[in-house]
């Protein structure tokens, strides 16, 4: 390949990049995210099939599978690669750039749910993490071995889905957090309803007679919801008297006393 060649591909790729990035938002679902992220690893360097694993508390789980191969394809979902054997396959790998390839067929050390009989050409694992370990990305290419081109874009990639995945873990636990305060708010509310319903019931006691019975303090706030309560009856029921009894009452100021008369 030319430089003119190279110099367009490189430009094509950057921009492909450039796209990716935008992609990868922070409010798209998590499964779908691993699932966009994975493809963008596979397409952007020409790979054909890989897996995305996520790190959770000392292993890690298949989140996402791609793959153009039907082989391939069947690995099972939520496979687990124990942190030992995640890395071991590491250090069979040779270093480049951050990341670690491997020639086909994979040694025998590597966990056998990774090893593709028959396959050719190489895997590259990229490991992914920002604040935190996140996870590890392993690509398959029929390629004997990773060119430099992929490599560049492969490392850069793997630093800006690292980013959007702690982002998006980041803004997710924050929208689950607002969520359960909306949910906790309406209970409160409801609740704060139901007791100032109960904060003043009229009960009918004669045709044309209610009585107000009153427990507890009254504010301001509580005597202006007692008199919502009080005029609502009275139309409601034609009432003609109204008795307040406020013998259970603990404290009634003056003002607010003559507010609910």
């Amino acid at each position: 390949m030319d430089d003119h060649a190279m110099l367009h591909r490189r430009l094509d790729a950057l921009e492909s990049l450039v796209n990716i990035a935008d992609a990868l938002r922070p409010d798209i679902p998590e499964s779908e995210l691993y699932e966009l992220s994975l493809q963008s690893f596979c397409s952007l360097a020409g790979y054909d099939a890989g897996t995305l694993w996520r790190y959770n508390g000392g292993a890690y789980i298949c989140a996402a599978r791609y793959s153009l191969d039907r082989q391939r394809a069947a690995l099972p979902p939520d496979q687990v690669l124990s942190d030992t054997d995640a890395q071991n396959l590491l250090a069979l790998g040779t270093a480049v750039g951050g990341m670690h390839w491997l020639a086909y067929p994979l040694p025998a050390p590597a966990p056998a749910m990774l090893r593709v009989p028959g396959a050719e050409g190489h895997t590259m694992l990229v490991p992914l993490a920002f604040t935190e370990r996140i996870g590890i990305v392993v690509i398959e290419s029929t390629e004997p071995a990773p060119d430099p081109l992929a490599i560049e874009l492969l490392g850069r990639l793997g630093d800006r889905v690292a980013v959007a995945l702690d982002t998006a873990r980041v803004f997710q636990t924050r929208q689950e957090t607002i969520n359960d305060l909306q949910r906790l708010m309406e209970t409160q509310r409801v609740l704060q309803e139901t007791v100032l319903e109960l904060s003043a019931p009229l009960l009918p006691l004669l045709p044309g007679v209610l009585v107000l019975p009153l427990i507890g303090s009254i504010d301001a706030a509580r005597a202006d919801r007692i008199l919502q309560a009080e005029l609502g009856a009275i139309m409601r029921d034609r009432a003609q008297v109204v008795l307040v009894d406020i013998t259970g009452t603990s404290v009634v100021d003056t003002h607010i006393a003559m507010q609910l008369i």
